[in-house]
């Protein structure tokens, strides 16, 4: 039945259960970073907190940031607010059926009514854009845990994602659409490959690092 309908989610956790392979996310035994067990739940959460707060490595061939003229080029950024109409895109571009983030609001409670959303949207948006706040419950996340093949009572065999806040995933959106205009005097694609090069990012590299500064 869900094969029939396109649901890969249902089809995949019932094909998983009729193998037996279901997903363990517990992990029964923990071990500290010299191999002893971790006993009590606070060391436990204390090692995960530890964990996923290490930096992650980002590979930077680059010794010094270059220091490049500006090409006699003016603001090449659209520093406006965005508009209802681009907000209404971003939020058709939401997926839905995802985990919800720390305000629990799923993605489809905004697609309902994408009009009125976005008027109620765009008046807290622009407040935030104008006087370059981002409030910080905006930039919380959720981090999930899921296991990795091996030793599972070793942290390295775990990796994690941040389920983040629904306005939050809004203006990741946003912010592609906005700076696309044609405020800019450089192709996009130039200066992305510009920024890549001068901060070492990968493709990969997602809006929301803007947000968590």
């Amino acid at each position: 039945m869900a094969a029939e309908i396109n649901d890969s989610r249902t089809l995949y956790r019932t094909t998983k259960t009729l193998a037996n392979k279901n997903i363990n996310r517990e992990c029964p035994i923990v071990k500290d970073k010299e191999g002893n067990i971790l006993t009590s739940k606070e060391d436990q959460l204390h090692r995960w907190t530890e964990f996923f707060s290490e930096p992650q490595q980002v590979t930077n061939d680059i010794d010094e940031v270059p220091t490049s003229p500006t090409e006699n080029c003016k603001s090449r950024i659209a520093t406006r607010a965005p508009s209802i109409q681009e907000i209404k895109q971003a939020l058709s571009q939401l997926k839905t059926g995802k985990a919800t983030g720390p305000d629990n609001i799923p993605a489809e409670l905004f697609k309902i009514h994408p009009e009125n959303i976005a008027q109620l949207l765009e008046t807290i948006i622009k407040s935030s854009w104008e006087t370059e706040h981002i409030p910080s419950t905006w930039k919380e996340g959720l981090i999930v845990k899921l296991p990795k093949k091996g030793d599972l009572s070793q942290y390295k065999n775990w990796r994690g994602i941040t389920l983040l806040n629904t306005i939050n995933m809004t203006i990741n959106k946003i912010i592609p659409t906005v700076i696309q205009k044609k405020e800019y005097q450089m192709p996009l694609n130039r200066l992305w490959e510009k920024n890549k090069q001068v901060l070492g990012l990968k493709d990969h590299v997602s809006t929301k690092l803007i947000l968590s500064e």
